[in-house]
C-alpha cells in the first residue's frame, strides 16, 4: 500500500490505535519518526510494529506493570525474511 496509501487509509478510517510494520529496507533507522510524524498530523494513536511489542488491549498501554502476568496482552511480531 505505500505509505501514501496507508496514511489516505487511516485518515478515512480514523482507528483507535494504529500500528503500522513491513517498512522497505531503504527506511530502517526512520521507522519510529515516520510513525510518529503519521500519528501527529492524522491526531491518531499510531506504534510502529515490531518483534516485541506488547499492547494491553483495555487502555491501549505498551508496558506490561507486570512481566509474569500479560495475559491480557496482545503479542506482536515482525518477522524479518
Amino acid at each position: 500500500m505505500g505509505l501514501l496509501g496507508i496514511t489516505k487509509f487511516l485518515d478515512v478510517t480514523k482507528p483507535k490505535l494504529t500500528i503500522i510494520s513491513e517498512f522497505g529496507e531503504e527506511l530502517r533507522g526512520m521507522r519510529k519518526a515516520i510513525v510518529e510524524r503519521i500519528g501527529k498530523v492524522l491526531e491518531l494513536k499510531c506504534l510502529p510494529g515490531d518483534i516485541g511489542l506488547h499492547i494491553r488491549l483495555s487502555d491501549f498501554s505498551t508496558s506490561p506493570t507486570d512481566l509474569n502476568s500479560q495475559q491480557d496482552f496482545i503479542y506482536l511480531f515482525h518477522f524479518l525474511p
